[in-house]
């Protein structure tokens, strides 16, 4: 199992997508299978938010090599997170996820600005 960990750990320091999801896949021992499920989620995830925050547009092809999943579960990927898929053009059409914190913080930052305005004044 060392060795299949290490080709994980080669294959994402080269950002080879497809040889980390088929490295992934096991055969795994019960105590390391947690593991790998756990760093395949994490890694769906961030790559989801990654596409999500800096594409307009991405084929559905590629989007399929980067989540590791088939370009059918794509499709169904994309419509839980509300991005668009245009099945005829092979393309999906991500939205960037609003951060409620960051709204907060501009809405605070703003209304200390114009406080510092108007005491200014």
């Amino acid at each position: 199992e060392l060795n299949k960990l290490w080709k994980i750990g080669r294959a994402m320091w080269a950002r080879n997508l497809p040889e980390v999801y088929s490295s992934l896949a096991g055969p795994w021992s019960e105590s390391v299978q947690r593991i790998v499920e756990k760093l395949s989620t994490s890694l769906k995830q961030t790559n989801l938010k990654l596409v999500g925050d800096a594409y307009s547009s991405i084929k559905i092809p590629q989007l399929s090599v980067m989540l590791g999943v088939s370009e059918e579960e794509v499709v169904g990927v994309a419509g839980r997170e509300g991005w668009t898929v245009d099945t005829e053009k092979g393309v999906v059409l991500p939205q960037r996820a609003r951060d409620e914190r960051s709204l907060a913080t501009n809405t605070e930052d703003q209304l200390e600005r114009i406080i510092n305005f108007v005491s200014y004044l």
